[in-house]
């Protein structure tokens, strides 16, 4: 198992005015830490439970809501969404969750079951968003036959993406 260090993550913010640098900082510390680098060695162990340990103490984020998107790319994909609901959802009920996804579809499975892990433990999210590029079009399918449904009328600045959808139930 590769180490932190050496695990390719791409993740960054992307909002008009991203002056809470301290967000960054403290997601830059977490993926430094002992605990996360555990979940690397350890598969077997509850991701939720890893996570809740190092980061449920930290404050709720303070950038708007409307600024909340967060880019993640790379085979690393599951700790970032799980330590983005908790850094930046702590206080919402109708947040929606964006995820550009450039991954191989051999771990597309994995990637769906451990969302919902996530999703199932932060009870106040309602519902994922996903946006298709282009190139990935080929995985829509896929995401419809989960439940997701297309939504027709994206905002003006999602005219390059597929838009799909999942309300969570309780």
């Amino acid at each position: 198992m590769k180490k932190v260090e050496d695990t390719k993550m791409i993740y960054e913010y992307k909002t008009a005015n991203l002056s809470q640098a301290s967000d960054l900082a403290r997601i830059e510390a977490f993926y430094q830490s002992p605990i996360f680098e555990k979940r690397f060695r350890n598969e077997s162990q509850d991701v939720i439970s890893i996570i809740n340990e190092e980061i449920t103490s930290q404050p709720n984020s303070t950038l708007p809501n409307n600024k909340k998107f967060f880019i993640i790319s790379g085979h690393s994909i599951v700790p970032v969404a799980i330590a983005n609901l908790y850094f930046h959802y702590p206080e919402r009920n109708t947040a929606t969750i964006s995820l550009f996804l450039s991954l191989e579809e051999a771990i597309i499975e994995q990637l769906f079951s451990d969302i919902f892990l996530v999703i199932k433990a932060n009870i106040r999210i309602k519902n994922i968003q996903l946006q298709l590029l282009p190139s990935q079009l080929s995985m829509k399918e896929f995401w419809l036959n989960k439940g997701f449904s297309e939504i027709k009328n994206g905002t003006p600045s999602s005219k390059n993406y597929t838009t799909l959808t999942l309300p969570i139930k309780r």
